[in-house]
């Protein structure tokens, strides 16, 4: 995106959220997304349109919760039984739209978000959920971040992190690698916008959650990669 096209974005948000009530938010923000296809040109052989649609609703809703407001986003939730460990979990996902609502679903069931794992933090180091005022703190990414998410699994927590640098697509197994020497479960997190404007939300256990070896780490790997590909698949397919 553009910097004038993200600055036409944000002046358009901040009208709107001075101009509605918050819950009519999620409704307009799905409105300027079908109206940003007709205005943003779709040049990408490899992502669908239905791929931008959930971009262009994810960037929208990102820049709704800056106004530091609840409001509600529809989504359902599945999955909650693999979070159920005596143990760090590692919850785990892929840079695809939307799989912030999957957090904000944990969020609103009580579920505590000890740790992300950021690349690029931003200033206020804590990480922002769609839709709620409630922020994650942040682990940098740097030379100490693997000390530092040891310590939160060990003591149980639930760490986040995107396991992919967001640009390459190339896939990391330092996290795994951890979890395997200290015992704790990964389980993976996505999202995906169906046709009548709910974000699908939901975790899947890890194939070997407990990457006891190299070749678990792989599969697991493996694994995560055909999801992020049937999501593309899924939006290549979709009617939306």
């Amino acid at each position: 995106m553009t910097k004038l096209k993200r600055n036409i974005k944000i002046v358009t948000i901040k009208i709107v959220t001075k101009l509605f009530s918050e819950s009519k938010w999620y409704k307009i923000a799905i409105l300027m997304t079908n109206l940003s296809r007709f205005f943003i040109p779709f040049r990408s052989k490899k992502k669908s349109k239905g791929f931008y649609k959930a971009q262009h609703l994810n960037s929208f809703l990102a820049l709704m919760t800056r106004e530091q407001k609840y409001f509600h986003i529809p989504y359902n939730l599945n999955g909650l039984e693999y979070l159920t460990a005596d143990c760090g979990i590692i919850l785990c996902s892929v840079h695809v739209p939307l799989v912030k609502v999957t957090l904000r679903g944990l969020i609103d069931n009580h579920i505590e978000l000890t740790a992300a794992v950021v690349g690029v933090p931003p200033a206020i180091n804590q990480m922002s959920v769609w839709g709620i005022t409630k922020k994650v703190p942040i682990i940098a990414k740097n030379s100490f971040s693997l000390l530092k998410a040891k310590t939160v699994l060990q003591n149980k927590g639930n760490l986040v992190l995107m396991i992919d640098d967001g640009k390459t697509g190339e896939y990391s197994p330092n996290i795994m690698k951890l979890c395997g020497k200290i015992d704790a479960k990964i389980v993976f997190f996505f999202a995906e916008l169906n046709a009548q404007n709910v974000v699908e939300s939901y975790l899947i256990e890890a194939p070997f959650p407990r990457c006891r070896t190299a070749e678990d780490i792989n599969q697991n790997l493996i694994f995560l990669r055909s999801k992020h590909d049937e999501i593309l698949e899924n939006y290549r397919k979709a009617t939306i």
